[in-house]
Formats: structure tokens, C-alpha cells, sequence
């Protein structure tokens, strides 16, 4: 039996490196999908019973969870799922075993800050690649003039026209004179007005 499954709960122990006969990595682990159902007699949530998956996961994911994964993590697991019967001297059983395509925190229960691997190809920080798929294309520089703000350094709409309101193309630097006989303080003010003049007129746009 084979089929996609995705999972949530908890690592039963860290990661496991182990290689392929061709040298490729794989990482494997446990999860423990907890099922909770409602006791009425006692009016809470309690645990019913555990799924335990073995997981396995190869190549560049496998690297990565075994960088980031720790046992008690609780992580969400997609992938295929099979389920392989096993027999010895004793006893038998089944067990779930998950080839993993994708592996996550799961965010309900904490936070976690993302690294993004580099691809082969790619140089620079951040947004100095292309988008996703094109590692190796950058982005040509942008020769679009500066958005217009207002005297409190807030973004204007484009197009706004900045000589009607007393506005300039940036903050004022510090100890320029201010232009047009406007000083932040009437900047500021010509803004409240247009607020309240807005808000009176009902439009659908605020024109600030």
C-alpha cells in the first residue's frame, strides 16, 4: 500500500544520518501522532492513543532536517506513506513508514526563524537573485525616482502631487531651510485637514 499522507507530532529521538550504498544522505526518524477525543465524564481533552511513523528523508531535505530537528520538536511530515508487515521468532506487526518530500515546525505550538539554503548558480544576498527557479538571473537595477512621503517620512500614492500639499520627495534633511514658506508643522496639518476632509466627503479613496 502507497500513498500521500501528511502527519503531525512529535520526534521520538534526534535524527539519524545514515548513506546509501551510491553515498547519498538519508535521515531518519520517529513520529508520534497523538489522537485526543473529549471525556465527558471528566469535561477535557485527553489522549487516546499514538500513531508511530518511521520516516525517512533523502538528499538536501535530509541534510536540512538534520541540522534543525531535535527530539520533542513537534514538526508536520508529508509525504508517501508505506506500510510494511514484519515478522519474527516472537511476534508481527506493521509498520508505517513515510518517505518524506517535505518536513516543517508545526507553528501552532511555537515559532522559528527560516534560512534559506543557497542554490547551485546563485550569489549575493538576498533579493539579488532572480525568482524562484532562476537561480542564476539578477535583477536589473531600478531607475525609477524615489516614492513621494510626507514630512513625517510616510509613503505618498504614486502620482500624488507633492507641490499642491507642501510635500517633498523625502524628509527635510536636518537644518535645511524649508521651501515655499512651508514648515513640517503646516505639512503636518495640511495632512489632518485632507484627512478630516476626506472623511466628511464619504469618498471610496482617501486622497492622501
Amino acid at each position: 500500500m502507497s500513498e500521500s499522507i501528511t502527519v503531525t507530532g512529535n520526534l521520538a529521538a534526534d535524527p539519524e544520518r545514515r548513506a546509501t550504498a551510491g553515498g547519498d544522505t538519508i535521515v531518519a526518524f520517529r513520529v508520534g501522532s497523538t489522537q485526543r477525543r473529549y471525556d465527558k465524564e471528566s469535561n477535557t481533552w485527553v489522549d487516546a492513543y499514538t500513531n508511530w511513523y518511521h520516516v525517512s528523508a533523502f538528499r538536501g531535505l535530509a541534510e536540512h532536517a538534520l541540522r534543525s530537528l531535535r527530539k520533542g520538536d513537534r514538526v508536520i511530515v508529508t509525504g508517501t506513506l508505506r506500510l510494511r508487515t514484519w515478522e519474527n521468532e516472537s511476534r508481527s506487526g506493521v509498520t508505517a513508514d513515510i518517505d518524506a518530500y517535505a518536513v516543517g515546525p508545526d507553528l501552532r505550538w511555537g515559532t522559528t526563524v527560516f534560512t534559506r539554503a543557497a542554490r547551485p548558480g546563485e550569489s549575493g544576498g538576498p533579493g539579488e537573485s532572480g525568482e524562484a527557479g532562476d537561480p542564476g538571473e539578477q535583477r536589473p537595477a531600478s531607475d525609477a525616482p524615489p516614492a513621494p512621503v510626507d514630512a513625517n517620512g510616510w509613503s505618498l500614492p504614486t502620482g500624488t502631487d507633492t507641490t499642491s500639499v507642501g510635500l517633498g520627495q523625502g524628509p527635510v534633511p536636518a537644518g535645511a531651510p524649508a521651501t515655499q514658506g512651508h514648515t513640517p508643522g503646516d505639512d503636518a496639518q495640511s495632512l489632518e485637514e485632507r484627512q478630516l476632509a476626506w472623511a466628511g466627503a464619504g469618498g471610496d479613496e482617501p486622497p492622501f
